[in-house]
């Protein structure tokens, strides 16, 4: 064909005759649509492109008739390509082509038909034959109501939203949130506020419906028997009573008074069901560009491997195919699943109503997309208050109607994506049901020995004697195969019983469908279905004849009703826990069971002791301290967001037992915590059969799966459930025990579990359950709500600008990827996400930072290079190791290892001038800022330069991450502290009398090397700091070395587990002395004299005022305030009183000490011939001056305590002669604390590396404080001379030395203790002189706060 196409627009008329070029042109035009079938409708009508109003490529006809209107209107304006008749080259009138993609084909669709998004979604709401250019009926008024109200803007200037399109969004909005109607009308109201006068926005919800009606789908309201017997619909439609029971129709009103009493005329029926038709919801799925592609994905995707993704992949359908190749020819056909299920609208404790909804989903979907909410369809609304039971058929007569129509004959329906008709049809694959449900639907009894509807006459159920019920014990060994041990046992299943026969298999459709018909069971609609179904039921487990077998495919099926997976798992976890935790009323291990347990098995151990009249403990059941271990662990789990509910919520600790566990709870028990929580507790002969079960579920409810691992499957259900038979009673055994033999069975059939089980329906009944407003008209309420729902869930689909497309709704603590700006952020902490609840900080425990720093480094694909050099390391030096090896050597040493590696490569590059001299940094320009040089890798490849740059990226990281960090610190082993005054103080340098780190050979930071901390140690110490820095930093690290040191020792004493962080000679010498009596004793002494009522019984134990602040800090605060030191009785009113008033007192104990103070001091001016006026803190007094402070630890017997009472931690400020001589010998914990100085050193520096970080991030210049953890060392050096132990302070690191001359800040007094002979030996010959330190120095005020907590 010509590129020139101005031909179509020139030449058709050619002196008032047709030009026959022109004609043939038009014929090559016609062969040319004709040529592409995606564009022809009927085989020989295609659209016409004509310029009457009626057509313009709008209208299909046949291929004459084009022609004809062709030659007398010609071609619509602009058409030179041919997008609606097959064309994928773009002819211009240049004789140059550009190919263009399908989305600006269907945009330039648009452009031609000049329609806005919301056109579009009217005419596809409309259906095919609806052309907005005819002239509207009555039928059509509403869509172009909805048209004209598409192309208003909701007020003048507004060219985002139209009538329209804000009528839809409001709805979808309120559908989306469940907000009532009357939200609704207040949401308006404020709108109408917000906006100008003259706008159009809808005024309430009446008015919103009114406008979106025209979306909505159809629904059939349909009246109904009061029993359940019929429907009046079809030939029925006109009766007024019932043909079986003969209960009239309508309700008989009467209205009025006395004599003027009269019968409404309208009438009211007694009940009625709601229908909503499918085949228009269908329709939609091929109306809109959002799901018409996708309805076609069935048969678009290839297994890959073999596995299983989608039903259908499945057996069934590929045999559904192949006994109707008419239909599966026609990929657009659809497969339906139906599911019906009921529920009680008005809770458990309301009225007794049961509502059963039936809904269909379309399997053509994929994955994504199948039975998902927005694809699953309302279709019948079986009224209450009465469950159908076995009459539901009644109440699906209308959908199997309409199934049976879309079967044989279907329907015209548009498919937007190929712009083409087709006549679809459609079929219905299977029903998803509950047990009890699945007899309602099928017509089989589940319940009885022939509950199982696979095996049906051949189950070898059996009833109990004792208890009555059924039991589907010993049912398992014919499925096993032919020479199975399991067969020819006598002892373990039911004794002296050998099974030789084999399970006969499933019948198929026409083998059910015979054996109905040689019954002559009637369908529940028949006039006496009743009498004669009953009659037949007695002798079978066949209830009736369902409705399905009217349709003409039904017998074909593979699988025509599932068993479901969710209800059975939940059962048999229900079973099993029960059991085990031998839940009282639920348990299945009962006296009962007991008395039987003999007559059908061999299990004497289990019998009835004749004397004591008792039954013996049996091995599967959990005695009381393993059933709280077990649930206070579950108590404490924590799962990922969205993964499981709060299962610590379900755990009654009182009862040892859980409640109100759903069917999800059950499933994530079941699948991943029953083998975890049973595995200590059980025996192994008992543990491995529930293990089995456990996994047999996990595996078989997988996301994919091939034929070969449902058939493995197959093979080994049988053997897990005779494993289970050995060890539990016959009455464990019910039917829900017994159908897991068939659900692999199922799956190799049908496919995957979740396109066939009850999670996917419960939820979207929990939603239906959601629109009842009106509890008085519970059917209608869902049915206007469904509708709403339906046409704001249509409208979603166009929000988008453009082509429709699904609505995106965010998960919860869900963010996109476009949020997070930093490239340079490791991976593993770019996955969307957000913080749950509030911000909080904790320190983490050991196991806890072990557990998520191996976490990090095994999932960041940035550490992947080192961990396949550390794997290759380690194979190189043991070639023969395996995988599991490997990987457990990597989760215990690569963390470690890695730590070594990059320190050395940090200090090698550092060596190399990597950095500038005087002052740290990571590099300048782009580098200094945080920023990675962009031209250089980071990977571990050849060279050394690459691996210093990633050891660089890490530093950048680690100091981009670490918002506590300011311009002045760089964490590394040279650190800078911004001084003050802006003055750089550098608080890290390479020790003068070791060599510098450049020529440090490698073998020191080779990580072999037990303690790398001492070879570190040499190159690199902490010589200079402030003061400051170095007060906080050892108090900090003080105070959480003691509490490590309690968490320990709380941890063995209350759960006697030896924390791992401990060496365990170490931890032995600490044991010993926690398990001294004295020590205990003395423990037990200090913990009640702290919870002791000292003022006299009943007045409560001390308090204050103090806060969080210690009695030092107050004392501080006051000799600010004051501008002296207070007394100690001054320290004790300001914090013993409310408000600081020195009056009123906190308790009981502050008042009568207030009291003996007075009486004391009364006493005290009594006995000098003084003047107590004034005397307290007076200068102008005659008397001698009276000390207050002796006073006060007189009145409240301060020497039997160290800590005076009211001053605290103060204690030693007030009184010198209650301070710790360090000197002397000491029995405390430190004496005997450690065996050799190097664990000592060793201790001190994993305290101090643990405590570095945390410390800076926390420095405060606490100028009047003492360093406590100073004066444990010089104690502890003291007495590692006192007890032979070799001690040279140079030895330890410098960061926990004391640098500050005692002459310039803290000279000794007299009193106080000199440091040992080593020590000051030490010292001199040491490179930086340790002082001799004393404890105290001369101003009392300086002293260290609660001395006693150094012997804690």
């Amino acid at each position: 064909m010509e590129a020139d196409r101005e031909w179509m627009y020139e030449g058709r008329i050619v002196n008032g005759m047709f030009s026959n070029k022109w004609g043939d042109k038009v014929d090559e035009f016609v062969a040319f649509a004709l040529r592409h079938p995606e564009c022809v409708n009927g085989g020989t009508a295609i659209r016409c492109p004509c310029t009457l109003v009626k057509c313009q490529n709008k209208k299909f006809l046949n291929v004459e008739t084009v022609k004809v209107h062709l030659y007398k209107n010609g071609f619509v304006p602009d058409y030179y390509v041919w997008i609606y008749h097959g064309e994928k080259e773009v002819h211009q009138r240049c004789s140059r082509s550009v190919r263009v993609s399908v989305s600006e084909t269907d945009q330039m669709v648009s452009d031609n038909m000049n329609h806005t998004t919301y056109h579009r979604m009217v005419c596809d709401a409309a259906g095919p034959e609806f052309n907005p250019d005819e002239e509207p009926n009555a039928e059509a008024r509403n869509f172009y109501d909805m048209i004209r109200a598409g192309d208003k803007p909701v007020y003048e200037g507004n060219s985002k939203h139209t009538q329209l399109s804000a009528a839809v969004r409001m709805l979808e909005i309120k559908c989306r949130h469940k907000c009532s109607p009357a939200w609704f009308d207040d949401m308006s109201n404020f709108i109408q506020e917000l906006l100008p006068p003259d706008n159009l926005m809808p005024l309430d919800f009446y008015s919103t419906k009114k406008l979106v009606r025209g979306l909505g789908l159809p629904v059939q309201v349909i009246h109904c028997c009061v029993n359940n017997c019929m429907i009046y619909w079809g030939d029925d439609n006109d009766l007024n009573s019932c043909k079986k029971c003969g209960h009239a129709r309508y309700k008989q009103t009467v209205r009025g008074s006395g004599n003027r009493l009269y019968i409404r005329k309208l009438k009211v029926p007694y009940k009625k069901m709601h229908y909503f038709p499918i085949t228009p919801r269908l329709q939609i799925l091929y109306a809109s560009t959002a799901t018409a592609n996708e309805m076609r994905w069935h048969s678009e995707h290839h297994m890959e491997d073999g596995k299983m993704c989608q039903p259908s992949d499945a057996p069934a359908w590929k045999h559904f195919d192949g006994c109707f190749p008419d239909f599966s020819s026609e990929v657009r056909n659809v497969r339906l699943g139906l599911f019906a299920d009921g529920f009680q609208p008005f809770g458990q404790s309301g009225q007794q109503y049961s509502l059963w909804p039936v809904v269909v989903t379309p399997y053509n979907l994929p994955p994504d997309l199948c039975m998902k909410e927005e694809f699953m369809f309302l279709t019948v609304l079986v009224p209450g208050p009465t469950n159908p039971k076995g009459k539901i058929d009644v109440f699906l007569q209308p959908l199997i109607a309409e199934l049976k129509s879309l079967w044989d004959v279907g329907v015209q329906t548009y498919d937007i994506s190929k712009r083409q008709n087709f006549q679809m049809r459609s079929a219905r694959m299977w029903t998803i049901n509950d047990f009890p449900a699945y007899s309602m639907m099928s017509g089989w009894s589940t319940a009885g020995m022939l509950a199982c509807p696979h095996c049906m006459e051949d189950s070898d159920a059996f009833r109990l004697i004792k208890s009555g019920k059924q039991s589907w014990f010993d049912n398992h060994r014919k499925f096993l195969p032919i020479n199975h041990p399991y067969r020819r046992n006598t002892k373990d299943f039911i004794k002296n019983r050998k099974v030789t026969k084999q399970f006969p298999g499933v019948r198929s459709g026409d083998e059910i469908l015979q054996d109905l018909n040689n019954r002559g069971l009637r369908k529940v609609m028949d006039v006496d279905a009743e009498v004669v179904n009953a009659a037949i039921s007695k002798t079978c487990g066949w209830n009736k004849r369902t409705i399905f077998w009217d349709l003409p495919y039904w017998r074909e099926h593979l699988l025509r009703h599932n068993l479901d997976v969710m209800h059975i798992e939940k059962n048999v976890f229900d079973n099993i826990f029960n059991t085990v935790f031998n839940i009282l009323g639920k348990t299945k291990d009962t006296y009962k069971s007991r008395d039987e347990l003999n007559k059908y098995c061999r299990r004497p151990q289990f019998a009835q002791n004749l004397v004591t009249s008792k039954y013996p403990d049996v091995p599967f059941v959990l005695n009381k301290s393993q059933k709280k271990d077990v649930l206070e662990w579950v108590k404490k789990l924590r799962f990922p967001d969205g993964y499981a509910s709060n299962l610590g919520r379900c755990v009654d600790a009182n009862k040892l037992k859980m409640f109100g566990m759903k069917s999800h709870d059950c499933h994530v028990f079941m699948q991943r915590l029953l083998p975890i929580a049973l595995r200590e507790f059980l025996p192994n002969r008992i543990w491995e059969p529930l293990t089995e079960i456990s996994l047999f579920f996990k595996q078989l409810t997988s996301s994919s799966l091939t034929d070969e691992e449902l058939r493995n499957l197959d093979e080994q259900i049988p053997v897990i459930l005779c494993n289970l038979e050995k060890i539990f009673p016959p009455s464990f055994f019910d039917s829900m025990e017994h159908l897991p033999v068939h659900l692999a069975y199922e799956a190799r059939i049908a496919g995957l579990v979740h396109y066939r089980w009850m999670y996917p329906p419960e939820r979207y009944l929990r939603k239906i359950k959601h629109k009842i407003m009106n509890k008085a008209q519970v059917e209608g309420s869902i049915s206007i709500g469904y509708i709403m729902d339906e046409a704001a869930k249509f409208a979603s689909f166009y929000f988008k600008e453009g082509d429709p497309t699904l609505p995106l709704k965010e998960k919860r603590n869900e963010v996109y990827l476009d949020d997070i700006v930093d490239d340079d952020m490791f991976e593993i902490f770019k996955p969307p996400g957000k913080a749950i609840g509030a911000e909080g900080k904790r320190y983490l425990a050991d196991n806890e930072y072990t557990a998520a720093h191996l976490y990090i480094l095994m999932n960041c694909p940035e550490v992947q290079p080192f961990i396949d050099v550390f794997i290759t390391e380690k194979r190189r030096q043991f070639p023969n190791l395996n995988d599991e090896v490997v990987n457990v050597v990597t989760e215990q040493e690569f963390p470690s290892w890695f730590e070594k590696y990059v320190h050395n490569r940090m200090a090698r590059g550092r060596g190399r001038g990597s950095t500038l001299p005087g002052r740290t940094s990571f590099g300048t320009g782009s580098q200094a800022s945080g920023m990675p040089d962009p031209g250089r890798g980071s990977g571990v490849d050849e060279g050394p330069q690459q691996t210093e740059d990633v050891v660089n990226v890490l530093q950048q990281h680690h100091q981009q991450t670490s918002p506590h960090h300011g311009p002045g610190i760089v964490m590394n082993d040279r650190e800078t502290w911004e001084g003050e005054e802006g003055e750089d103080v550098d608080v890290g340098e390479t020790s003068p009398e070791h060599p510098t780190d450049e020529s440090l050979p490698i073998a020191q930071f080779d990580p072999t090397i037990d303690n790398p901390t001492k070879e570190f140690k040499k190159a690199y110490r902490w010589t200079q700091t402030k003061e400051a820095v170095k007060r906080v930093f050892y108090k900090h690290a003080a105070s959480r070395y003691k509490d490590t040191v309690y968490e320990v020792k709380d941890k063995w004493l209350k759960k006697k587990e030896q924390d791992l962080s401990v060496p365990d000679h170490v931890f032995q010498e600490w044991r010993r002395r926690w398990e001294d009596p004295d020590y205990s004793k003395r423990c037990e002494k200090q913990s009640g004299n702290r919870r002791s009522e000292r003022a006299g019984e009943g007045s409560g134990m001390s308090t204050h005022t103090c806060g969080s602040r210690s009695m030092r800090e107050h004392e501080r605060a006051l000799t600010l305030k004051e501008g002296k030191k207070p007394s100690a009785p001054r320290l004790f009113r300001y914090t013993h009183t409310k408000g600081h008033d020195d009056q009123t007192f906190v308790d009981q104990r502050s008042r009568a000490a207030n009291e003996m103070l007075a009486a004391a001091t009364q006493a005290y001016c009594q006995s000098t011939s003084g003047s107590c006026d004034g005397a307290i803190g007076s200068s102008q007094s005659s008397a001698p001056p009276v000390d207050t402070n002796q006073i006060w630890y007189e009145a409240v017997d301060g020497k039997e305590k160290m800590p005076v009472y009211g001053v605290g931690s103060s204690t030693s400020s007030f009184y010198s002669h209650r301070r710790p001589d360090y000197s002397a010998p000491s029995s405390g914990p430190f004496s005997n604390l450690f065996s050799t100085m190097e664990d000592f050193q060793d201790a001190v520096r994993n305290a101090i590396q643990y405590q570095l970080a945390d410390t800076e991030r926390r420095m405060i210049d606490y100028e009047d404080d003492r360093d406590e953890l100073c004066l444990r060392f010089d104690w502890l050096a003291k007495k590692c001379q006192e007890g032979g132990l070799h001690f040279n302070p140079d030895d330890l690191p410098r960061i926990v030395r004391r640098n500050v001359p005692a002459t310039a800040s803290t000279p000794a007094p007299a009193a106080a203790p000199a440091a040992t002979a080593s020590g000051s030996a030490a010292a001199a010959d040491s490179s930086t002189p340790i002082p001799d330190i004393s404890p105290y120095g001369p101003d009392t005020s300086q002293h260290h706060d609660d001395d006693a907590r150094l012997d804690d």
